[in-house]
């Protein structure tokens, strides 16, 4: 009850009293790792980035394997200037996220964790052809995901402002782009 109530005051933009919501929350499940996430993501809105990096560490030593927490952790670790722990951070991000969905073939309950995954590829460790790989196999499996196309569409237009760009390129962005548009308006 408290995390949803922390969560519908977040969606409100009452986030330091959502924070004290889910800080109670911590008390009452203390080994709950996905409450510690929440808490640091809750900081995270009031702009307490290092206490939020403290409660995101408290998620990863009770859950080490989970992506999510070293993601979030990098992208503040990151927005702190603090380049190298991001680093380390990211990388460890990746290792989790490849023990989840580095399979050939995805199933339905891995797509939001690829798409996340695929982000990162692309965003962070510039690997678009990997990303492309990630986000054609949920579209394979999801061709109604609007997130991934909407990735896909990202990733081909880097590619069409490298240096390393062809007209086979040019013909999937627009392709891409066109189906992200489709089910953007269709969800709209």
């Amino acid at each position: 009850a408290l995390r949803n109530w922390a969560a519908a005051l977040d969606a409100i933009e009452q986030f330091d009293v959502g924070a004290e919501k889910i800080r109670l929350a911590t008390t009452l499940s203390p080994q709950d790792p996905l409450i510690w996430f929440e808490y640091g993501n809750s900081l995270l809105n009031t702009g307490e980035f290092e206490d939020a990096i403290k409660q995101l560490d408290v998620a990863i030593r009770l859950d080490g394997d989970h992506p999510y927490f070293h993601h979030n952790k990098a992208h503040t670790l990151f927005l702190l200037g603090r380049y190298e722990e991001g680093w380390r951070e990211w990388q460890r991000a990746r290792t989790c996220y490849m023990r989840l969905v580095c399979k050939e073939q995805l199933e339905h309950t891995d797509i939001e964790t690829s798409i996340y995954f695929a982000g990162v590829l692309s965003d962070i460790f510039k690997q678009n052809d990997d990303a492309e790989a990630y986000y054609k196999k949920i579209v394979a499996i999801a061709p109604d995901n609007a997130e991934a196309w909407m990735g896909l569409a990202t990733v081909y237009q880097r590619w069409l402002e490298s240096d390393a760009c062809s007209a086979a390129v040019a013909a999937r962005l627009n392709n891409a782009v066109r189906r992200a548009t489709e089910l953007w308006a269709k969800r709209l």
